[in-house]
């Protein structure tokens, strides 16, 4: 009996130590999957925050920055630009919309134009103006850059690049597409990409919007325009085309194939037969007028069968959205839209 119960208690003392020994190995068991726990959360945690850290290096600017100009010209700007002269009024605009008014130093002289600028009571906030013209003054003003188009005289811009001055020069966009890129491409020259990308964004929203309202239009109900004004007409090319097409409208001298600006024969505006004749609301020579265009054409006998003419659909929008080189062309499409088909942006 004796023997039985040391037999029991050794049994019993065998299986404590095995229950003991299991436990010990399920804690370290459980001590390792929660320390691999832990170290798999620290690894996401520094992924995420690299990850926050990479996306923050996408958005912003990293100066020195190296760039080629629409001239061809290579460039290094050293940091972000805070002296800024702008000598196009298309650069007036979207740099207005790009940064902030205190890093503009000078705009050129039409930004307080409102005949023709869509920035003319907020220019008034940058009193300095500058043109190629007084090349001297922009060089006393010392900007770190100075912002033109591919219109201007290239012996011009090389005299600012002799006095050191850092000059990028744009292409003039003649269409929607390329106005965006414009915009994207200034932005990220002075820092800006993230506003630039809201710009574009606020732009295709707004003409997102347009298109909704023109869906229903067939194409064989488009109604057919033309521009007439001062400086002739516009064809293939121009923005003008780009924002009639876009305001579901037929460009008649386009559609004749004549690219560029043409000053059209009235045999050739009796010809094109237009449903619609977009005059200027703003005009170079003083003497002429909105008003005066629309009787002088009125009244020409040659031109009575017209459709335009006939049915008095003489239309006119504001000058500064039609001749935009920069983000406000889209209120351009929209003017157009809207004022040859009124019915469909009835609210």
């Amino acid at each position: 009996m004796k023997r039985n119960i040391k037999v029991i208690i050794a049994i019993a003392i065998s299986i404590l130590m095995i229950t003991a020994l299991f436990a010990a190995c399920s804690t370290k068991v459980q001590q390792a999957q929660a320390n691999q726990t832990t170290q798999v959360q620290t690894t996401q945690a520094r992924i995420t925050e690299t990850g926050k850290a990479s996306e923050t290096e996408k958005t912003a600017p990293a100066f020195p920055l190296k760039v080629t100009d629409a001239g061809g010209t290579e460039m290094t700007i050293e940091k972000e630009p805070a002296r800024i002269i702008s000598l196009t009024l298309g650069s007036d605009e979207m740099l207005m919309g790009l940064v902030d008014k205190s890093r503009i130093k000078a705009l050129c002289i039409y930004a307080e134009d409102a005949g023709i600028s869509n920035i003319a009571e907020e220019a008034k906030a940058i009193p300095e103006r500058a043109t190629m013209k007084s090349i001297e003054k922009i060089i006393e003003m010392q900007p770190d850059l100075v912002f033109t188009d591919t219109w201007t005289k290239p012996e011009e811009i090389q005299q600012l690049r002799d006095a050191k001055i850092t000059v990028y020069v744009f292409a003039t966009p003649n269409n929607y597409d390329g106005q965006k890129k414009v915009i994207i491409e200034l932005a990220h020259v002075v820092g800006a990409d993230e506003k630039g990308t809201e710009l574009t964004a606020w732009m295709d929203e707004k003409l997102k919007a347009i298109e909704e309202k023109l869906k229903s239009i067939k194409p064989e109900d488009k109604l057919r325009v033309m521009d007439y004004g001062e400086m002739g007409s516009s064809g293939k090319n121009t923005n003008f085309d780009d924002i009639v097409t876009r305001a579901g409208l037929v460009n008649v001298v386009a559609e004749a194939g004549i690219e560029g600006w043409p000053m059209l024969s009235k045999e050739k505006i009796v010809e094109m037969n237009p449903d619609i004749i977009v005059l200027p609301s703003w005009y170079y020579d003083s003497k002429n007028s909105l008003q005066g265009m629309k009787d002088t054409l009125k009244a020409d006998a040659s031109l009575a069968t017209v459709n335009a003419i006939k049915n008095d659909r003489l239309i006119s929008v504001p000058n500064p959205h039609l001749s935009a080189i920069s983000q406000y062309v889209v209120l351009g499409i929209e003017d157009i839209a809207a004022a040859a088909y009124p019915e469909m942006f009835k609210k």
